[in-house]
């Protein structure tokens, strides 16, 4: 499960596709904390968990390439019972990826990815109003739509009664608009940024009422 694709300047400088272990790169100087192997990401959040046991935490896994296997996941979902995180855990998959359902156990979460481009638009587009087929939320309990899509669609998704996380959001007008929507969630890559401006309308809206 070590085994990753890295392309670092100044670490491992090739022009073909980069292909080491987790254990070359850590020698080669790599930061272990920005790279952790699962097992050690698990054993972080389950120790969170053992801590503060109360705290809302779910962690996302989002399973790309060769990753998407049956074989794989079942792999990955044996390290999340070792961990006893099957009810934090929510498995991504979106539309044009292989069907894995199977290899997740119940009780572990399953997260279905909507894109934009899904409907034919290009990054950035124009979207039409897309329609929901309920049929494909057929044993998802999350939802997870580019926050590109038409506010309607958002709406229908929050209808299907899934928690609804929408992506990527890493700028206040984005969040603003999944605040609107009354999403339960987003996915940023700029969380600590996108965490500080909702505290900070928070703040402005007590100190208005106060």
């Amino acid at each position: 499960m070590d085994a990753v694709g890295l392309k670092l300047a100044g670490v491992f400088p090739n022009d073909g596709p980069p292909s080491h272990t987790v254990a070359e790169a850590r020698a080669a100087g790599l930061d272990p904390e920005a790279f952790p192997l699962l097992s050690e990401l698990l054993a972080a959040v389950a120790a969170i968990l053992q801590k503060y046991p109360k705290k809302d935490l779910l962690l996302f896994l989002d399973l790309k390439g060769q990753a998407l296997s049956e074989g794989v996941v079942r792999s990955v979902m044996r390290l999340v019972h070792h961990h006893r995180l099957g009810s934090r855990v929510v498995v991504w998959m979106l539309d044009d990826v292989p069907d894995v359902r199977g290899a997740v156990p119940r009780g572990v979460g399953l997260i279905r990815g909507y894109r934009d481009q899904f409907f034919g638009a290009a990054l950035g587009a124009e979207v039409e109003d897309p329609t929901l087929d309920p049929r494909s939320l057929s044993g998802f309990g999350f939802a997870g739509p580019s926050i590109k899509l038409p506010g309607a669609f958002l709406r229908d998704l929050r209808a299907s009664g899934r928690q609804v996380y929408s992506w990527v959001v890493d700028d206040e007008a984005t969040l603003q608009r999944a605040v609107e929507e009354g999403l339960h969630g987003v996915i940023s890559n700029r969380p600590a940024a996108m965490l500080r401006a909702k505290q900070a309308w928070e703040c402005s809206s007590t100190c208005r009422s106060s």
